[in-house]
This record gives structure tokens, C-alpha cells and sequence, in this order.
């Protein structure tokens, strides 16, 4: 989980989606098929040198396209064209959520597995069950009065006398 919200990971995601827009906007004749192959092919970034952007242009996203466009070249002036930073962050935060329920459930089904694999593993175990009134009576035992009187919690002490009853 850690590694899915890493700067590194997101703006792995980042770039992604700058690039799959760059392709479907070079699909459509909206931006250069070459550009789009550019940012594809050298499109790629350094953590620390998008922190040394950021602190001096105070925004993540143009931190990002700059040290991205570093590498990519003179294509990279068609890298995040007609986007929002918005447009970015929101898609690739819907990626990475979708990575990170990915991991939950993943670590849900194996709870599950290990949860019903104990339970058939135990279900023959006695074991005390609890009711608002207290312990409640082992279902082994034929004669309740009997269940009644080996429950030790004062609690039960209704519980008792409505047996008695």
C-alpha cells in the first residue's frame, strides 16, 4: 500500500495519464503523432528534481511537466496540452485508489480464507457464548438447570431464576 501513494508512484501515474492523453489527442489530429510518440518513448522524470521545481515554482504539476519535459524534448511542448492540473491529479488518484482497493480486497479474501479455514478447523471446539444476560447455556447439556448453575457471572443471576421458573 505504502509504494501505491509514493511520490514516486504517483507521479509514475501521472505520467501516464499526461501520456495516454497525448496519445488519444494524436489519435483525434488534435496534437502531432510524433509528439505523442515522444512523450511516450522519452517521457520520464527524476523525484528530486521535480522537489528542486517545486520549490521555487510552489506547484506540483508544473514541477512536473518541466522536469518531465527535460527529458522528453521539443515534443514536450505538446505534453499537457489542453489539461488541467485537475484533469491530472484526478484521474491518476482515481488509478491509484483503484490500485489501493485492489490491495484491500486482496487482504480481505485472504481474512476471509483464513477466518473460515480456523472456523473449520475449531468447529468442534466448545466454546462459551455470551447473551445480554450473561454466559449463555451450553446447548450439550440435556437439563438447563444445570447450564444455570455453572454460569459464574452475577449478571446471569436473572437468567437463573427465569431457568427455575
Amino acid at each position: 500500500m505504502g509504494r501505491i501513494w509514493s511520490d514516486q508512484h504517483r507521479y509514475e501515474t501521472w505520467l501516464l495519464v499526461e501520456t495516454a492523453a497525448a496519445e488519444a489527442m494524436a489519435a483525434a489530429g488534435i496534437i502531432p503523432a510524433d509528439a505523442a510518440r515522444d512523450i511516450r518513448e522519452r517521457g520520464a522524470f527524476d523525484v528530486a528534481r521535480i522537489e528542486e521545481i517545486e520549490r521555487v515554482t510552489q506547484h506540483d504539476v508544473i514541477a512536473f511537466t518541466t522536469a518531465v519535459a527535460e527529458k522528453v524534448g521539443p515534443s514536450a511542448r505538446w505534453l499537457h496540452f489542453g489539461m488541467t492540473s485537475s484533469d491530472v491529479i484526478d484521474t491518476a488518484q482515481a488509478l491509484q485508489m483503484r490500485e489501493a482497493c485492489d490491495v484491500i480486497l486482496g487482504d480481505l479474501a485472504a481474512a476471509t480464507d483464513a477466518l473460515r479455514d480456523r472456523a473449520f478447523e475449531h468447529r468442534g471446539t466448545p466454546m462459551i457464548g455470551w447473551l445480554l444476560v450473561g454466559l449463555a447455556m451450553n446447548r450439550r447439556l440435556e437439563r438447563p438447570e444445570e447450564a444455570a448453575a455453572t454460569t459464574v457471572d452475577p449478571i446471569s443471576a436473572p437468567a437463573r431464576e427465569l431457568v427455575r421458573a
